[in-house]
């Protein structure tokens, strides 16, 4: 295939809805022969995403607003002109210090915008990273979801003998992902059994 140079627009670009922004293509894996792909991401103020790992290396720099990316040994804070990396297989989140932050984030490879469109087309935009839109308070990075067989589901603990009657509680609709191999929980803004975060190459 052969590449050419091509200029992209301030209001130029998809525009995929994510629990955690809208991420906005501004160079896809076909412009670039699957080498990288650049998009900006609006993102704004909400409850954190739990530390979660993505196969792809990736870089954020950082337009406007305050962010502070989170590891598990670690955390930085960054402002505006701030670059970090982030390897691939390297668990992290990020938090918004302020009321809203724009960044670009550069992935290298192919398949970060095709998990981002196939997520983008199967969650409904806006749907709380965790029950109620709150953070669950069971730990600073533990997650409020786990995946068993493909499915995330909600932890809860059980009830104790001195607790008053448990009321059911309904469960979150279950829906597959365009992809179709795998299910996504309406509590969980990611789903890791998706193929495309698998290490290895793309299926």
């Amino acid at each position: 295939m052969t590449l050419t140079a091509r200029h992209t627009r301030p209001d130029e670009g998809v525009r995929l809805e994510m629990p955690d922004g809208a991420h906005i293509v501004k160079a896809s894996a076909e412009e670039t022969g699957g080498a990288f792909e650049v998009f900006e991401v609006e993102a704004p103020a909400a409850p954190s995403a739990p530390l979660h790992r993505s196969p792809w290396t990736g870089a954020v720099y950082l337009l406007e607003g305050s962010l502070r990316i989170r590891f598990e040994d670690r955390q930085v804070d960054l402002t505006p002109g701030s670059l970090i990396t982030i390897p691939g297989q390297t668990a992290f989140t990020f938090d918004m210090l302020g009321e809203s932050a724009r960044f670009l984030a550069v992935t290298g490879g192919d398949r970060a915008g095709k998990f981002f469109a196939d997520f983008a087309a199967s969650v409904p935009a806006g749907r709380p990273a965790f029950r109620g839109g709150l953070s669950t308070g069971r730990g600073r990075d533990k997650p409020a979801w786990r995946h068993c067989g493909g499915q995330s589901r909600e932890r809860r603990r059980e009830p104790s003998v001195r607790a008053r009657p448990a009321q059911p509680v309904p469960r979150a609709p279950t829906r597959r992902c365009g992809n179709g191999s795998h299910k996504v929980c309406g509590t969980s803004p990611i789903c890791l059994r998706h193929p495309l975060m698998r290490s290895g190459p793309a299926e």
